[in-house]
């Protein structure tokens, strides 16, 4: 939670997924995709980049900036930052059928904030020192409500990519021990 009162606030440091093999990069941006849809926000990407970076394969980078609008006051951000690099395809045969594979190393990158009046219906010097004044006063009940509900999201996202990329963890603070 940042010191100074800018309207938004971030939740927790930044969360990363360093991955380096074969996976099936359409499918990854399908479940990114629908675990937004799935999850209410609006998707906005602003970055789709695929350009020929060398002999060892191209360099592919998506940024998104989903956002949820959780009342009048309230909206949750996410920042969705996945750098492809060395990114081949190819086919493979599995189970007597064909499926496209890409062999890579990738960097992603999930942050997330929470902005309060992004409706900006608070406008003279006076209502914007009210607004800082009520967000700090509400500070408990931001923290254990939105502040750990977009928390949790966050780390929902990053296990599923995880699972999706067999990135093997027998559990993780969010879903709990199997059982």
């Amino acid at each position: 939670m940042g010191s100074g009162f800018s309207g938004k606030e971030q939740v927790s440091e930044p969360i990363e997924i360093r991955y380096k093999g074969v996976f099936d990069w359409e499918g990854l941006y399908r479940l990114i995709r629908k675990w937004f849809s799935d999850h209410k926000y609006v998707y906005i990407e602003f970055r789709y980049k695929d350009k020929v970076a060398g002999p060892f394969g191209n360099e592919v980078e998506v940024k998104a900036a989903p956002y949820r609008k959780v009342s009048d006051f309230l909206k949750y951000n996410i920042k969705l930052h996945v750098k492809v690099f060395d990114f081949k395809e190819f086919e493979i045969e599995v189970d007597g059928e064909k499926k496209k594979v890409t062999e890579s190393r990738m960097f992603i990158n999930i942050s997330g904030n929470i902005e309060f009046d992004y409706n900006k219906k608070f406008k003279t010097d006076f209502e914007k020192k009210l607004l800082k004044w009520m967000t700090s006063a509400l500070r408990m009940y931001y923290g254990a409500k939105h502040f750990d509900n977009l928390t949790h999201s966050m780390y929902q996202l990053h296990q599923e990519i995880k699972d999706f990329l067999n990135m093997e963890t027998k559990y993780y603070g969010y879903r709990g021990r199997p059982g």
